[in-house]
């Protein structure tokens, strides 16, 4: 499924919502999560300096074996 089916399965999903308090309490979750995931979100900054290296050698080991697991 690409992006523009999922998010149509979701307006359709949201549509059968009847309950108003059902769709301020969904509208609150997505608010949040979308908050939470902003595209100028930058994750690197919540990464502690291990995080950080650990992500790096696995990055540099991917290349290293062009993304293939040994």
């Amino acid at each position: 499924m690409n992006n523009l089916e999922l998010k149509g399965n979701i307006l359709e999903l949201v549509a059968k919502l009847r309950s108003r308090e059902s769709l301020v309490e969904l509208t609150k979750i997505i608010e949040t999560f979308v908050g939470n995931h902003a595209p100028d979100s930058n994750f690197e900054n919540e990464l502690s300096d291990f995080e950080k290296q650990s992500l790096e050698m696995a990055i540099k080991a991917s290349k290293d074996n062009n993304g293939k697991p040994k």
